[in-house]
């Protein structure tokens, strides 16, 4: 009885360094994909080296971890970028594939998340349908989202963008508010998409 008992501590004690590990490991994941940001949109390949480097240290974090979300969404993330770089295609239908997969479960692990509410939504928005893409669903998980986050910067931009893809009266409000709200977030990438959605809302008067 002792001895498992001992035993039962020292997992306890291996599981919450685990935990420690994993969300050292998500963070610095997480701060190399915002470190994208820095390298110019056309230098693909340091842009994808990066993205690359956001994948191996996020599935350090889920060895640590498998039912940490954050892991999971961290390195949804990472093959993300990898995709928007290299486009879909046949043979990037694997990584495709498993990119879904990480999406799946930090969605699973964490169904109430914004950050993973406002990713399944772009998901499920940008995939084509044959590939498991749902505009309708999208649209009730950013909805979802924002109903727990109201200020969450890149589900008011995608917001913007479904009003100004349906032409809808209010498309130019929400981008300049979506504008004004990554502004004061210091959320470069955010930022510079709603100044051109704003721009291309006002050329489009």
């Amino acid at each position: 009885m002792v001895a498992r008992l001992g035993l039962l501590l020292a997992l306890v004690v291996w599981s919450a360094r685990a935990d420690e590990r994993s969300a050292a490991k998500v963070a610095e994941a997480l701060g190399a994909f915002d470190a994208v940001d820095a390298i110019p949109r056309d230098d693909k390949s340091a842009r994808l080296a990066q993205y690359e480097r956001v994948v191996t240290i996020a599935e350090e974090a889920v060895a640590l971890d498998d039912r940490d979300a954050h892991a999971h969404f961290a390195l949804f993330l990472g093959l993300a970028g990898q995709m928007e770089i290299a486009g879909l295609s046949w043979r990037s239908l694997t990584r495709l594939h498993r990119m879904v997969v990480e999406n799946d479960r930090a969605y699973a692990l964490a169904p109430d998340d914004a950050d993973i509410l406002v990713a399944r939504s772009q998901l499920l928005r940008e995939l084509p349908r044959p590939l498991g893409g749902d505009p309708g669903t999208a649209t009730a998980l950013l909805a979802r989202a924002l109903a727990l986050n109201p200020n969450h910067v890149a589900g008011r931009l995608y917001l913007a963008e479904e009003a100004a893809a349906s032409g809808a009266p209010d498309a130019r409000m929400r981008a300049e508010e979506a504008l004004a709200l990554a502004t004061r977030a210091h959320a470069r990438r955010q930022e510079a998409e709603a100044r051109a959605l704003v721009a291309n809302l006002e050329d489009g008067r």
